[in-house]
């Protein structure tokens, strides 16, 4: 799984997780993303006392789109996960199971795998 080149289901694996990670990253982004939320507001009881009034919020925070982001944040760590999991079962092919554990992007991956766990009990 590490080498794309070794095979071409490697190669379709490699190419559809680096779509899960642009897909987390634009995710994050937009969830994240301060839109101005601009509305006339009405100042009194006259049809002619309004005004144009802005807010700032972020896009995670109105409803429907709040549950679509969470949802796709989910899947993706959810894929991240299993992703790593079969790594960790496959990697005593290459190396031992501790320094796979140890290696820098592999720390990353446990630290990601043990946020799901962390947000699905919150």
């Amino acid at each position: 799984m590490d080498d794309p080149n070794s095979s071409r289901p490697a190669k379709y694996i490699s190419m559809f997780i680096m779509l899960i990670i642009a897909l987390s990253v634009v995710n994050f982004i937009v969830g994240t993303e301060v839109t101005p939320r601009c509305a006339w507001v009405s100042l009194g009881s006259a049809p002619d006392e309004v005004a144009y009034e802005c807010g700032e919020s972020r896009l995670s925070d109105s409803g429907v789109s709040a549950d679509v982001l969470h949802t796709l944040e989910t899947v993706c760590i959810m894929v991240f996960t299993v992703e790593y999991v079969l790594r960790i079962l496959t990697c005593t092919t290459a190396m031992p199971l501790g320094r796979f554990l140890r290696a820098p992007m592999n720390v990353t991956g446990s630290a990601d795998t043990l946020g799901l766990g962390l947000e699905f009990r919150v």
